[in-house]
């Protein structure tokens, strides 16, 4: 196996070439969402985690100071701040995002608690960076379900709900959306972090 030459682009290259590779197989459609969060819990972890920038603008990880990844880093800060449903990010802009925060409770079997939460289409003004904070939050403490009978057709994503910096868990935020959907974002995502010209996505999203 050939070295990383920049973990935070080769490694979400290396992810494309494995869904690639995987959808020519006859199985596929049976484990397509296995692959698909298998892809997004390290590609929403680690190269997130990497590429943070603290509030003057310098590179937060400790393995973050090299000048390719500081650029990558500053691209990414202000693509966060795009609204996302405009953004490369979104499939269109009528996309199957849903979101309700501050759920009182989701213990048990999401069947039992999802239909009287009453989530919402996200607003128009919601910015990629909540949306990718979220998806973040939600793979990394394994808070994700599966709906859909016989084949999955949505995800649903938890994250915890803070009143304050220092408080308690308090309530959950949830985000919806379709398997299609979650598929579009988590592939332009990983062709952002791999492509040597980040903006160029732009031109083919």
């Amino acid at each position: 196996m050939t070295a990383y030459q920049n973990f935070s682009q080769d490694f979400p290259r290396r992810c494309i070439e494995l869904l690639e590779k995987a959808a020519n197989h006859d199985d596929f459609d049976e484990r397509r969402v296995t692959w698909l969060l298998m892809a997004a819990a390290s590609a929403f972890v680690m190269p997130f985690e990497r590429l943070k920038l603290t509030p003057d603008g310098d590179a937060l990880h400790p393995f973050g100071q090299n000048e390719q990844l500081y650029k990558l880093a500053a691209t990414l800060e202000r693509t966060m701040k795009e609204h996302f449903i405009k953004s490369a990010f979104s499939s269109s802009l009528n996309p199957s995002w849903m979101i309700k925060k501050k759920i009182p409770d989701v213990s048990g079997d999401v069947d039992g608690w999802l239909p009287d939460a009453n989530v919402k289409p996200i607003a128009h003004d919601k910015r990629v960076s909540s949306i990718f904070k979220h998806l973040r939050n939600a793979l990394a403490h394994g808070n994700v379900h599966a709906k859909g009978s016989p084949k999955i057709s949505h995800l649903v994503f938890v994250q915890s709900h803070f009143s304050g910096p220092d408080s308690p868990t308090d309530s959950f935020d949830v985000l919806v959306t379709t398997v299609d959907d979650f598929e579009f974002l988590l592939k332009k995502w990983l062709k952002y972090l791999a492509h040597e010209n980040v903006w160029e996505l732009r031109l083919v999203a």
